[in-house]
């Protein structure tokens, strides 16, 4: 799958009122892109999209909470109602909540962290790849996951596995969309350290998944996440004039680059029966460094 002109076409990009998910949506813009940003968050939603539209765009932004599935089918509904048609998908929104030992972080985060980072990818991608594949134009699907999903750390677990999990999810939808001769490419993102605004995440934490007075009592770390700022820099889509596998793209963000090359040299193709020469063919990504 390769989109060779962006102009005119369709991105829906979730997690769009800052961060990684605005420069998406920023640089989707710059391409000649209509623009659907979808966020939790009301205000810099509103805020985003008007930024975003300064450039000629045309902006739509959908109050958008990714933990349901009705508030994803109402983001298709209105995308569809407004421009007909979705080309590119972003499924970037995430949540990340400073936690301890895994038996002692509260069931809480576990719930929350797992109800954005994994339910909300595959909420995204039941709603519109029924959709993509009933339009059957060239599209193509990023899922943004994490450094975290490749390596694993102390007193974060709830993050780390959610992001093992949506790496996991995205090979696996690669590979299904790949049997089926889907014109639908499939990436996953996975960005570094990166200054956004994740670490205070707990300001949109939905109520169903708020700690019990215990749990409160028992956490008492600081999330935080410092690091370079993410900056779209290439638009790869059509990179390498041809579609390659889905595969996990570790971007610098401040940490040394060696770190990263362990990373791409430790993954392991997932698909245990693809060929040595198909874990070199040009992947398809997009990358922000």
């Amino acid at each position: 799958m390769t989109i060779q002109n962006f102009q005119g076409k369709t991105a829906v990009v979730t997690g769009a009122a800052s961060g990684i998910g605005l420069g998406i949506a920023q640089r989707a813009a710059s391409e000649g892109m209509n623009v659907v940003l979808a966020d939790l968050e009301g205000d810099a939603l509103r805020d985003a999209a008007k930024s975003v539209g300064e450039s000629g765009a045309r902006t739509l932004g959908v109050v958008t909470d990714v933990s349901r599935p009705d508030a994803l089918r109402e983001l298709a509904d209105r995308t569809l109602e407004e421009f007909g048609a979705v080309h590119l998908l972003f499924n970037n929104a995430g949540v990340f909540a400073a936690g301890g030992p895994v038996w002692e972080t509260p069931i809480a985060d576990y719930e929350w962290q797992f109800a954005v980072n994994v339910m909300g990818v595959i909420h995204g991608i039941r709603t519109f790849v029924p959709i993509l594949l009933e339009q059957g134009e060239e599209s193509h699907i990023v899922n943004t996951a994490s450094m975290a999903g490749l390596t694993t750390c102390p007193l974060s677990s709830a993050y780390y596995v959610s992001k093992h999990a949506a790496l996991s999810l995205s090979e696996t939808l690669y590979l299904e969309l790949t049997q089926r001769g889907a014109p639908i490419g499939v990436s996953v993102l996975c960005p570094e350290l990166v200054d956004t605004r994740i670490g205070n995440a707990e300001r949109n934490r939905q109520t169903e998944f708020t700690r019990k007075d215990e749990d409160i009592r028992r956490s008492s770390r600081i999330s935080s996440f410092p690091g370079g700022r993410s900056r779209a820099r290439r638009w790869s889509s059509s990179e390498g004039g041809k579609s390659g596998p889905s595969v996990a793209v570790p971007v610098s963000t401040g940490v040394p680059s060696d770190f990263s090359a362990q990373i791409r040299r430790q993954r392991v193709s997932p698909s245990a029966g693809r060929s040595a020469n198909a874990r070199t063919r040009s992947p398809s990504v997009h990358t922000f460094w």
